[in-house]
């Protein structure tokens, strides 16, 4: 009796970090999505800010296009913010369904 609930109980704990990220995405959606919300943010950020972003620009792009591409992101959230500070509320949580 133990051992099938400690096996349902495995099998709920990997089904829900497995449900939340079942979306894929293209690569041109990825980086169109991304090209955008650094336009936003670009747009909004002070001229210290403008200078630590462009100087991160390439490694931010890249991670942001492979977490995508890995399913991470809803892109239609990424499409709604408007700083990239606000990215991390854009992400599929483990126990989403």
């Amino acid at each position: 009796m133990k051992n099938n609930f400690f096996l349902v109980l495995i099998l709920g704990i990997i089904m829900s970090v497995n449900c939340g990220k079942n979306v894929e995405y293209t690569a041109d959606l990825c980086e169109k999505t991304f090209n955008e919300l650094y336009a936003r943010s670009y747009e909004n950020a002070s001229q210290v800010e403008r200078e630590a972003m462009n100087s991160l620009r390439n490694v931010l792009m890249k991670k942001m296009n492979e977490d995508c591409l890995a399913g991470e992101y809803k892109l239609d959230c990424v499409e709604k913010i408007s700083n990239i500070d606000l990215l991390k509320s854009c992400k599929f949580s483990p126990f989403t369904f």
